[in-house]
C-alpha cells in the first residue's frame, strides 16, 4: 500500500514538473517573439487544465492594427513626396505697333539725282527715291539706310472717282546700317491716311511720308515711274 502511494506521489510530481516545463519554454519563445516584435505584438494565454497538457493562445490584434498603421503611414509618406505639377504662365505675345498718322516736323525734301545710288541726308529730311535708290540718315556710316525695292501693292482709289472700298499702296524696302543689313520690310499708306507711316527699327525708324504718281482710272503706272518719299526719324 506504501509504495502504491509513492508512485502515486512520483507521478504527481511529473506530472507537475512537466506542465513547468512545459509553461517556461512556451513563455521564453514568447519572451523572444516580443523583443522581435515589440511588447504590444501579442498576448498568450497560459491554460493548464488538471491531468491535461498546457495550450497557449495567442492574440495578434495588436500586430494587425500595428501593421495597418504602418502601411498608412508609409503611404501618405508617399504621397507627399510627389511633386505637383507646376503651371507656367501663360504671356500672350505682344506686337509692337506701327505708328501711323502722326505729325512731324520734316525739313525740305531731297529729290534724289537720277542714276544717284545713294543720298545722305541728316534726321528728319525727306528723300524722295526710285526703285533701286537709297537714303542714309543721318550719316552712312552710324545711321539708317533706306533702299526702294519695289511695289507691292497699290490699289489706291483713283483720283476723281468714287470707290466702294479702300485700298493701299504698299512698298518693300531694305533696311540697314552701313555693313549690316536688317533684311527687307514692307510699309503701306491706307487710303485716306493723314500723315506717314512709321515702323521702329531698332535705335531708328524708317518713315514713308508718300508715293507717286497716283492712280489714274484707266492708266497703267509703270513701275519706273514710281517715286518713294522716305525719311529716317530717332
Amino acid at each position: 500500500m506504501k509504495i502504491i502511494k509513492i508512485l502515486g506521489i512520483r507521478y504527481k510530481l511529473t506530472i507537475v514538473v512537466l506542465v513547468i516545463s512545459i509553461t517556461g519554454f512556451v513563455v521564453g519563445c514568447g519572451g523572444s517573439e516580443r523583443e522581435m516584435h515589440g511588447d504590444d505584438d501579442y498576448e498568450f494565454t497560459f491554460v493548464a487544465d488538471a491531468g491535461s497538457t498546457p495550450t497557449v493562445a495567442v492574440n495578434d490584434v495588436l500586430l494587425e492594427e500595428q501593421e495597418s498603421m504602418t502601411l498608412s503611414e508609409s503611404h501618405e509618406a508617399y504621397l507627399e513626396t510627389l511633386e505637383e505639377p507646376t503651371v507656367e504662365p501663360t504671356v500672350e505675345p505682344t506686337e509692337e505697333p506701327v505708328i501711323e498718322e502722326v505729325n512731324l516736323e520734316f525739313g525740305e525734301t531731297v529729290i534724289a539725282a537720277e542714276g544717284e545710288r545713294l543720298t545722305e541726308v541728316p534726321l528728319l529730311v525727306p528723300v524722295s527715291l526710285r526703285i533701286g535708290q537709297k537714303l542714309s540718315s543721318p550719316s552712312l556710316l552710324s545711321g539708317l539706310g533706306i533702299e526702294f525695292l519695289e511695289i507691292i501693292e497699290d490699289t489706291r482709289c483713283p483720283e476723281n472717282t468714287e470707290c466702294s472700298t479702300s485700298g493701299r499702296a504698299t512698298v518693300s524696302v531694305k533696311v540697314g546700317g552701313h555693313r549690316s543689313s536688317l533684311g527687307s520690310t514692307t510699309l503701306t499708306l491706307e487710303d485716306g491716311q493723314v500723315g506717314p507711316s512709321i515702323k521702329k527699327l531698332g535705335k531708328y525708324s524708317a518713315v514713308f511720308i508718300s508715293l507717286e504718281p497716283f492712280p489714274v482710272e484707266g492708266e497703267d503706272i509703270d513701275p519706273a515711274d514710281y517715286v518713294g518719299t522716305f525719311a529716317v526719324i530717332q
